[in-house]
């Protein structure tokens, strides 16, 4: 972002806009040459406080690392306000990095420049930390001292380089990126153009992370429902012991969806739950 590696970023799926705060506006050497005026009211957080935008600033921001590299211009709205993040990754971006991101795994996939699938991780020590820090009221998180290793002595152009980017400070990741071997963009377009008849044509699912057991739940053996073998013994006896227990909630059929559907309304209307129009 603007030539730095900026860390600490918030991707908030609920956000409608990307923000970015005062303090990396400023740790990436902006001015006010660098903003759209903000036209409307101000905005006003939970805390009861109200804020003025200093305005709207377009940067290019890259994704990743070499080859899960993706770069895309995003609209950040600035704001001067204590946090505890450098900015917010809002819907905006995500829509337009085709990004899903979990926030219960720290993880966010997205296509890469080469329409290959990769994964962020982010620092679950440094997440709690900041949920700490944030529960206490506070707006500043000291990060931990490391050991300092040998360093490396750069001349010349390297070292230009290492200043060049050596931006916002804050905690990485050993492992940041993961590149995924599915199928791109590109194949899954290309598959899909060929003409050629239903049957012969690769319908793509979901790949299953590891093999599988079909396990029946009844005596028809097309009625089954595919579990992991690398499940525990113990959690393996209680999944199958549910599932058998609970066979007659699923609709193996289209014809006995519509029965479903027409015992659940006759169910409603003897409960009055429902009338009939």
């Amino acid at each position: 972002m603007a030539n730095f590696d900026v860390h600490r970023i918030l991707v908030d799926q609920g956000s409608s806009c990307d923000v970015m705060y005062s303090g990396l506006f400023k740790t990436l050497q902006l001015s006010e040459k660098n903003l759209i005026p903000y036209v409307g009211p101000d905005l006003q957080g939970f805390n009861g406080l109200t804020t003025k935008p200093w305005g709207y600033v377009d940067l290019i921001v890259t994704f990743g690392e070499e080859k899960a590299m993706k770069s895309i211009k995003v609209q950040f709205m600035v704001v001067d306000c204590p946090s505890l993040y450098n900015c917010i990754i809002g819907r905006t971006t995500l829509a337009e990095l085709y990004a899903v991101s979990s926030t219960i795994h720290l993880k966010m996939k997205y296509y890469t420049q080469d329409d290959q699938v990769t994964t962020i991780n982010g620092d679950i020590t440094a997440a709690r930390r900041y949920f700490e820090a944030a529960a206490k009221n506070l707006n500043i998180v000291v990060t931990p001292k490391k050991k300092k290793a040998k360093q490396k002595k750069f001349s010349g152009k390297k070292k230009a380089e290492q200043k060049k980017f050596s931006g916002v400070h804050a905690i990485g990741t050993s492992n940041p990126v993961d590149l995924d071997g599915r199928l791109t963009k590109k194949e899954h377009k290309e598959e899909k153009q060929k003409d050629l008849p239903l049957a012969e044509k690769n319908i793509y699912h979901p790949i299953p992370d590891g093999d599988f057991d079909l396990i029946p739940l009844g005596e028809d053996p097309t009625k089954g429902i595919k579990i992991g073998t690398g499940l525990p013994d113990l959690v393996k006896k209680q999944l199958i012991a549910c599932l058998k227990q609970n066979a007659e909630l699923f609709a193996w059929s289209a014809a006995e969806k519509a029965e479903e559907a027409e015992k659940a309304i006759k169910d409603l209307l003897e409960a009055n739950f429902i009338s009939e129009a």
